[in-house]
């Protein structure tokens, strides 16, 4: 099922308002840390660790998992 994100992204403090969950909520593949990232966050680095941010979209579809 599709969620709404709501809040502010955890890096820029911008709205998360019209984007999905599985797109927002993204984790470290280095540190394993979760924050919520707007889309022009999501292509930085995790804030803690400097590691590659990956959302619940991005870790499907590198799994082979097609929604």
């Amino acid at each position: 099922m599709l969620v709404p994100s709501y809040g502010d992204c955890d890096i820029c403090k911008g709205s998360l308002s019209g984007e999905l969950l599985q797109s927002t909520q993204c984790t470290c593949k280095k540190c394993g840390e979760v924050v919520q990232a707007c889309s022009d966050c999501r292509n930085r680095r995790c804030p803690k660790c400097g590691g590659k941010l990956v959302s619940a979209f991005d870790d499907a579809a590198e799994k082979g998992i097609i929604f």
